[in-house]
Order: structure tokens, then C-alpha cells, then sequence
């Protein structure tokens, strides 16, 4: 329920948000980890991205790790952003990133 009522108010306040030039054009490829369903955190973050003039390529939630390396790929984007809340679908990150996550 909580999640719904968040969305509802986003839903409410981004057509009111002004987008911000940064001076250049960025994309990102964001999504929540496999295993989890958790996406109030990366749908925050990705307004962030829209706000601040990003190319957005949202995953949606529970995505394979290696759908992020191909969306990557295919879309050429500077920031790949994985989300995850459950400790254990957070160390399938560094199979992604190729860096040890600490949890």
C-alpha cells in the first residue's frame, strides 16, 4: 500500500519537475537485480536520471544479470545502475560489475 501511495504522488509531481541541462547528454540502463522486487529505490533514482536530462532505459524489476550487460551494449549508455534491497540477490552485482560487493 505504501508503494502505491508513493507512486500515485509521484505520478502527481513529475509533470511539475523541470528538467535541468547539465550541459550534456547522458543515458543510463537501470534496473533491479534478479530475485528482487523491490523498485520503490530505483524508480526514485531513475526520476533523478529523467530530471537531470538522462536517456532513460529502465529494466523494471527481477531482470537477469545479463540483460544489464546487453542493454548496455545495445544502447551504448554511460551508466549501468543496478538496484537491489535483498542481501541475497546484492552479490549477483559483482558478477555484473566485476567488483566484490560488501553486504
Amino acid at each position: 500500500m505504501c508503494a502505491d501511495a508513493l507512486y500515485a504522488g509521484l505520478d502527481i509531481l513529475k509533470p511539475h519537475v523541470e528538467k535541468i541541462d547539465l550541459g550534456f547528454k547522458g543515458s543510463v540502463v537501470i534496473g533491479t537485480v534478479e530475485g528482487d522486487v523491490h523498485d520503490i529505490g530505483k524508480n526514485i533514482v531513475k526520476m533523478m536520471f529523467d530530471v537531470a536530462g538522462f536517456d532513460v532505459y529502465d529494466l523494471g524489476r527481477d531482470v537477469p544479470l545479463d540483460k544489464f550487460v546487453e542493454e548496455q551494449i545495445k544502447t551504448d549508455s554511460d551508466l549501468v545502475c543496478l538496484s537491489a534491497m535483498m542481501t541475497t540477490t546484492m552479490v549477483g552485482m559483482q558478477k555484473v560489475t566485476g567488483k566484490e560487493v560488501e553486504v
